[in-house]
C-alpha cells in the first residue's frame, strides 16, 4: 500500500510539473525555448557552464547578442538566463552584477533604443491586394475575407489564425460559429485576446456592410464561407476545404 501511494505521489508530482508548463502562454513558452536554445548553444560553443553562470559569462553573452540584436532584444534575451537560474533555486545572477550592468548600459548606449515599428495596413494597401485576387477562386476568396476582417476589426493575427492546423485552439481563434452574418453586417465573438487572458468576459466585436465597396468585410465573409460551407462549425473561422 505504501509504495502504492509512493507511486502514486511520484506521478501526481510529473503531473503538476507538466501542468505548470501547460499553463504557460503558448508564446511565452515559445520565447523561452528560443531564448533558452539561444544561451544553451552559447555556452557550449564556448565551454561556459550555463548554470551557475559567472559574471563573466553573461556578460560576454549580453556582448555577443549585441553583435545582432537591438539593445531591447538584448535584456529580452538575457532573462531567460534568471529564469534557468532561478527554476534549478539559484538566486537571480542578473541583479547586483557590476559587471553585467555596466556592459548592458554601454550596449543601451551604443545601440540606441530606437524599436523597429511596423507600417500600418492601409486602405490603398488593401485595395492594391484585391486587384490582385481572383475571388472566384476559394483560395484567394479566403484569404480576402480574412485581410478584410483583420483590418475592420483591428485583430491582431493570433486572434484571427492558427500558426497550424495542429495548433489551432478554438477557446483562442476564431470559429466559424463566432462569425454571425446579418442584413447590415457582421457580429464576430471574441473570447480571448491579449488583454482577455483569463477567459473574464466576451467581446462582440460589429463590422459593418459596406454596399458597393471592394473592401467591404461582409461580402467577403460571405464570399469566403459560401465556397467553405462544409466548415465544421468549431473549427477555424478561415480554412480551405481539403
Amino acid at each position: 500500500v505504501l509504495l502504492s501511494i509512493a507511486d502514486h505521489i511520484l506521478e501526481s508530482e510529473a503531473s503538476l510539473d507538466a501542468d505548470i508548463r501547460y499553463y504557460r502562454a503558448e508564446s511565452t513558452k515559445a520565447t523561452y525555448r528560443s531564448q533558452r536554445r539561444a544561451y544553451l548553444r552559447f555556452c557550449l560553443f564556448h565551454q561556459y557552464t550555463p548554470v551557475p553562470a559567472t559574471p563573466k559569462t553573461i556578460s560576454r553573452y549580453a556582448v555577443f547578442l549585441a553583435r545582432t540584436l537591438q539593445y531591447s532584444s538584448v535584456v529580452n534575451y538575457l532573462n531567460i538566463i534568471r529564469i534557468l537560474h532561478q527554476e534549478a533555486g539559484y538566486s537571480n545572477p542578473l541583479q547586483d552584477n557590476w559587471l553585467l550592468q555596466t556592459t548592458v548600459r554601454g550596449i543601451r548606449r551604443i545601440k540606441g533604443e530606437s524599436p523597429k515599428q511596423k507600417l500600418p495596413i492601409t486602405p490603398d494597401i488593401l485595395r492594391a491586394i484585391h486587384e490582385r485576387l481572383d475571388l472566384a477562386q476559394t483560395q484567394d476568396a479566403v484569404f480576402w475575407a480574412a485581410c478584410t476582417v483583420a483590418f475592420f476589426s483591428f485583430f491582431r493575427k493570433s486572434n484571427l489564425l492558427p500558426k497550424t492546423t495542429k495548433t489551432f485552439d478554438p477557446s483562442k481563434q476564431l470559429c466559424r460559429k463566432d462569425i454571425l452574418l446579418f442584413e447590415w453586417g457582421v457580429i464576430i465573438t471574441v473570447r480571448w485576446s491579449k488583454t482577455i487572458q483569463f477567459k473574464e468576459r466576451t467581446l462582440q466585436i460589429p463590422i459593418p456592410r459596406i454596399p458597393g465597396s471592394p473592401l467591404c468585410p461582409t461580402t467577403a465573409v460571405e464570399n469566403a464561407f459560401s465556397r467553405t460551407s462544409t466548415a465544421a462549425a468549431d473549427g477555424p473561422a478561415f480554412v480551405l476545404p481539403q
